[in-house]
């Protein structure tokens, strides 16, 4: 044979082989099942190609791995029972087309049973050209598909960086493209359109999840109205595994909240809290504080109160709205009244604040103050001895003051009157072994209990961010305290010798220094100081059931 042909004939096939290997290969493509159909006769599928069982007991919010198949030639693609040994019942099938060398998505969605609104029937949403990983590095792209079959039109808004809709008008079945964001920790939003809130917040932590660099295909699957659906599913947010397996679910956001019962009515002794349809704390007490419990940020919670004999959250007497931010904390207190006999009257309601579980310096104390006393005016509380200024100042019922924080030591206060002059009430406060602590104030009571049939008298109550019963500020003594102007102490300041005059009789007294301890109690109408050291001192004296208090300043 001739040399030359014989080369020739190798050169020829040598060709025909690596062309045939280049067409094999440019004819494959991948593809990627993703199961979204909520329908709960569906909850576990085969999925056919032509006469190939591609992929047997596929379940509700699982995915496959990606699955090699030809390209450029058109599929038969059908949704059987689960264990099917052929197409012949199939509930689905349809025709399918891949372009050749490109990753593609496929999802499954819709239902074959009755009982869903809408009803919408199954299919599938083929996504092609599906991303492996980021265009930029840092970066994290993402591919958003609405599933939620009952939803309407959705917006994702992101409420932690970039506070904006990062999505527009999703309706139910729609794909986005693909959107770039900066591998940081994000909170997602899925809202109805127009709204300023959502119904699920979420947590995408894009920095500390490992998915920098990476593409992702994010699931918002469920059902808006589980009960119009069969029962199914309620929305949640997920993460479809490129490598198969169930959706990684997306945490939920939440914000923490206590509850304080401050009516001091006396038809309301115990009562039931709802958020939502959940009864969250059963017959609590007057003067009683939840521990702190988790409450979806983000999206418009209903909080109601019933009496302690409520059978459900429709069985409430007060309800209002709010919407939490995530990662914060609030109390929610119960003020006002049921009784309209009592005045003057003032209706039930919450007051709710944005509070802290510790102190912002850890050598303080925080505290802040609630007004919830219905028949006084406002009030102010003295600090007498160590700061020895007003800590919180003409503070009106329903008010909540800001957070004071005050450093380890030992306090008087006194409870002042709408008029500043008068001492509603007189308390000592040990705060060297609180620091980095913080606690609430309540104003719980009335100033006049004969008008409110209540044995509840006015004063501070204490509750801690472990919840329970409150604890009223320590009180020096067990009576009542007046102010009057019947009598004198001199000289003030006083370096030896401190007389008392104007008074009959002085049944005892009780002299405590700037730390909020007793340095000299008796019945005499001179009191010998010499020996103290100098501050601002309280005497509080007795005199014929009536309490007085003054304060003296001891110089030496």
């Amino acid at each position: 044979m001739n040399k030359s042909i014989s080369v020739h004939r190798l050169l020829l096939f040598l060709v025909i082989v690596f062309a045939s290997l280049f067409v094999g290969q440019a004819q494959n493509a991948r593809f990627q099942l993703i199961h979204n159909s909520g329908d709960t006769a569906l909850q576990t599928m085969d999925v056919w190609l032509d006469s190939v069982k591609v992929y047997d007991n596929l379940t509700f919010r699982s995915s496959s791995a990606f699955i090699n198949v030809d390209a450029n030639v058109e599929h038969e693609v059908f949704f059987c029972n689960k264990s099917s040994v052929d197409t012949s019942n199939a509930f689905f099938k349809d025709s399918v087309y891949f372009e050749a060398g490109g990753d593609n998505l496929l999802f499954i969605n819709g239902f074959v049973s009755t009982g869903y609104s809408p009803s919408v029937p199954l299919g599938f949403n083929l996504f092609e050209a599906a991303q492996s990983q980021a265009q930029l590095n840092g970066f994290t792209d993402i591919l958003f598909y609405q599933g939620v079959s009952d939803f309407g039109t959705m917006d994702i808004y992101e409420n932690g960086m970039l506070n904006q809709n990062i999505e527009d008008n999703l309706e139910y079945n729609t794909l986005t493209q693909y959107r770039s964001l900066e591998s940081l920790n994000y909170l997602l939003q899925i809202r109805e359109n127009g709204k300023n809130y959502g119904i699920r917040e979420i947590i995408l932590n894009l920095a500390s999840s490992g998915l920098s660099d990476s593409a992702i295909t994010v699931v918002i699957s469920g059902f808006k109205n589980p009960a119009s659906n069969n029962n199914g599913s309620s929305i949640q947010v997920y993460i479809v595994p490129k490598s198969g397996g169930n959706f990684l679910p997306l945490a939920n956001s939440f914000a923490e909240v206590q509850i304080i019962h401050n009516s001091a009515d006396p038809a309301l002794p115990r009562s039931d809290f709802y958020v939502g349809s959940n009864k969250v704390s059963d017959d609590l007490t007057f003067r009683t504080a939840t521990p702190y419990f988790n409450v979806a940020s983000g999206v418009l919670s209903v909080v109601g109160v019933g009496s302690s004999s409520s059978t459900s959250v429709n069985d409430t007497l007060l309800s209002n709205r709010y919407i939490l931010e995530a990662n914060r904390s609030y109390i929610l207190t119960m003020n006002g009244l049921v009784s309209q006999s009592i005045i003057p009257f003032e209706p039930l309601k919450f007051d709710i604040l944005a509070s802290k579980k510790t102190a912002s310096l850890g050598y303080n104390t925080d505290i802040v103050f609630i007004h919830g006393s219905t028949d006084a005016g406002a009030i102010s509380v003295d600090e007498t001895t160590v700061l020895n200024t007003a800590l919180f100042s003409s503070v009106s019922y329903g008010d909540v003051s800001n957070y004071k924080s005050i450093p380890s030591a030992r306090y008087q206060f006194q409870l002042m009157d709408e008029a500043n002059q008068n001492v509603l009430e007189m308390y000592v406060g040990d705060y060297l072994s609180t620091s980095g602590s913080a606690e609430t104030w309540v104003l719980s009571g009335f100033s006049d209990t004969l008008s409110s049939d209540s044995t509840n008298s006015i004063g501070i109550w204490v509750a801690t961010a472990t919840g329970g019963d409150m604890h009223e500020l320590y009180k020096p003594t067990g009576l009542g305290i007046v102010n009057l102007q019947g009598f004198k102490i001199y000289p003030n300041p006083c370096s030896s010798q401190l007389h008392i005059i104007g008074l009959d009789l002085i049944d005892a007294y009780d002299l405590i220094d700037p730390l909020g301890k007793s340095v000299a109690k008796g019945n005499e109408a001179i009191i010998n100081v010499a020996d103290f050291e100098c501050g601002i001192y309280t005497l509080i004296i007795q005199s014929q059931g009536e309490t007085f208090i003054k304060k003296v300043a001891l110089l030496h």
